[in-house]
């Protein structure tokens, strides 16, 4: 699933971010992925509806151009916002959006995104820190166990979708019960 980016949108951050002996985020932990798309931002977790924490963590992004993707981002940034209870991210996705529309004109910036997952920068070995990513030094991604975004009335908080009746089928169970 990925964002389109609009590039003239901005937005005021609606959260305070934490101060860094408050909240530790552990990284490792693989999280469920919810993409913000609301002007105004959400405060409270789409599972357990806790208060959501701001921090800066780093991120892997990769950008698509009519369903080809283009370069990937290491990107560090604050536009994700942890739920402390429950292992959910929720991404503000015109954040994101500003952050690449400043990208370098060499860049092969496309008109969408995906976030792809965090970074677990604590997972490089100390020696290899200072080399690129490639066989011999993977890079650190912790994929999402999902991705869903917020005011999808298809999907319910927990990820799951809602049974509908009909009022066809509703009017047939009626008559079964009658029967008996």
């Amino acid at each position: 699933m990925s964002a389109t980016h609009n590039p003239n949108s901005r937005r005021s951050a609606s959260f305070v971010p934490a101060p860094a002996n408050q909240m530790t985020i552990d990284i490792s932990l693989p999280r469920e992925c919810w993409l913000d798309h609301s002007p105004m931002g959400t405060t409270a977790c789409p599972r357990c509806h806790a208060g959501l924490v701001r921090t800066h963590q780093t991120y892997c992004v990769a950008t698509k151009e009519h369903d080809q993707l283009q370069d990937p981002f290491i990107i560090g940034s604050d536009f994700g916002s942890f739920c402390p209870q429950c292992p959910t991210i929720v991404i503000d996705v015109a954040q994101v959006g500003d952050l690449l529309s400043l990208g370098h004109s060499s860049w092969d910036i496309g008109s969408s995104f995906l976030v792809l997952g965090q970074v677990d920068l604590e997972a490089i070995p100390e020696d290899k820190r200072n080399l690129p990513f490639d066989d011999d030094n993977p890079l650190p991604l912790v994929s999402f166990t999902g991705i869903f975004h917020l005011g999808d009335r298809r999907v319910r908080s927990r990820g799951v979708r809602r049974k509908t009746r009909s009022k066809k089928s509703e009017a047939k169970q009626r008559r079964k019960r009658a029967r008996r």
